[in-house]
């Protein structure tokens, strides 16, 4: 479904500098085929031999801030974080966490059953169920005695 990580740099140096390295090199190599902009979420992708399962993480963000779309192969998710205003009397001195819009996009194996999708956000992870279809399970043969 998507290209594994690699992590090339960390075993040489388990430093900040390797993971950077390691992402700069999966960013050019595992480009998503939808551009995002200005930020991006993180993503694990396990599967199971029923499905395939996406997890982001999306801290804040409410159900409504989320859009999850599936079309000819490809699953969209993306959103949008609200800067944070300040408050009389705050003066921020470091902000690190991301505001503004992001998009993902995953090409889909053709496997995949489209109409039973399903997504759920629950404390900061949504989680993107893509079930598969019959044809695409494993199935156990039973062996006859002769």
């Amino acid at each position: 479904m998507l290209p594994t990580t690699i992590n090339r740099f960390r075993t040489l140096w388990p430093t900040d500098i390797a993971y950077e390295l390691d992402r700069l090199f999966d960013d050019f190599y595992t480009r998503p085929t939808v551009e995002w902009t200005g930020w991006r979420p993180r993503a694990d992708l396990f599967e199971t031999d029923d499905d395939y399962r996406l997890e982001l993480d999306l801290p804040g963000f409410r159900v409504e801030d989320v859009n999850v779309t599936v079309d000819r192969g490809m699953l969209t998710i993306s959103g949008e974080r609200e800067m944070v205003t300040e408050k009389e009397g705050e003066n921020y001195h470091v902000r690190e966490r991301h505001i503004g819009k992001f998009a993902r996009g995953f090409s889909l194996p053709t496997h995949i059953d489209a109409e039973h999708v399903r997504a759920d956000l629950d404390n900061g992870v949504l989680t993107v169920l893509l079930p598969k279809v019959a044809e695409a399970k494993p199935k156990q043969i039973e062996v006859a005695v002769k």
